[in-house]
This record gives C-alpha cells, sequence and structure tokens, in this order.
C-alpha cells in the first residue's frame, strides 16, 4: 500500500503534513514553517529602530489573514518635507502584489492604517477563495 499525505494550513504560515501508511495504524505529523520575508526601507526619511520594531510588529500579524504570503515590502516616503506616505506591499503565492498606501501626520499612524488597509483586502482575497471552492451543485427538477 501507499503513503497518503494531507497537508493543512493552520495560519500563522504553519502548515501540518498527516502522513498515513497503508494497512498501518501509523501517522506521522510534520509541522513546517513558512517564513515571511521583510523588508523596510525610506526615502528621504530616516528608518529607525523604533519605527523598523513597530512596521515588524505589525506586519507579523498579517498571516493571521491570510497565509500565502511570501514577502512584505514597507516603504516609507516623506519628499520634499511632506507628510508621510506609507506603501505595504504584501506579495502571496498566486494572487501577485496585493498593495495598500496611505499619508498621515507621522510615519506610526501612517503604518498603523496601511496595515489596516491591507487586513480588510487580505480577509476579502480569503473569503472570496473560501466562497469560490465550495459551489454546491443544486438538481434541477425535471419538466414533465
Amino acid at each position: 500500500m501507499g503513503v497518503a499525505a494531507r497537508t493543512v494550513g493552520i495560519g500563522f504560515g504553519i502548515y501540518i503534513t498527516y502522513e498515513t501508511s497503508g494497512g498501518r495504524n501509523r501517522n506521522t505529523l510534520l509541522i513546517q514553517e513558512v517564513v515571511m520575508l521583510f523588508t523596510i526601507s525610506g526615502k528621504h526619511i530616516e528608518i529607525t529602530e523604533a519605527i523598523r520594531a513597530h512596521a515588524k510588529e505589525k506586519v507579523d500579524k498579517l498571516p493571521r489573514f491570510f497565509d500565502q504570503i511570501s514577502h512584505v515590502d514597507v516603504l516609507l516616503d516623506a519628499s520634499q518635507g511632506s507628510l508621510p506616505v506609507v506603501e505595504i506591499i504584501a506579495r502571496a503565492e498566486h494572487f501577485g502584489d496585493i498593495v495598500a498606501k496611505d499619508s498621515g501626520p507621522d510615519a506610526y499612524t501612517c503604518i498603523d492604517m496601511a496595515v489596516h488597509k491591507l487586513e480588510r483586502q487580505l480577509k476579502k482575497i480569503k473569503e472570496k477563495q473560501r466562497d469560490n471552492k465550495f459551489v454546491p451543485q443544486v438538481e434541477l427538477p425535471k419538466a414533465e
């Protein structure tokens, strides 16, 4: 008999694989953690450790909403003394880039608002993915 394997994503980038050997009652549990890459860069603004830590803390919560994110870029721009603009680009497997942008009085609130916008987009993608998977088959009544 062969080996049957089933992989289940439980969120936070963690996948569990169950393997069952044929004919035997032996199950193997393999837990994989998928690492999400994080980069932050600034244009005309200095990225302090406090800003970096704040952005990292907020971005680390994104896999809770969509577990297929592989890379997140946070771009801060304060060109010519204007209000800071934060752009967050999340790269997801099979979905491309998901972008959220916000500007405001300081970098911290911009990061918070951009992450909030990105969370809403990720929830929407996840709901569409779930809704399209399980379309019930309806039998039509026979015409007489």
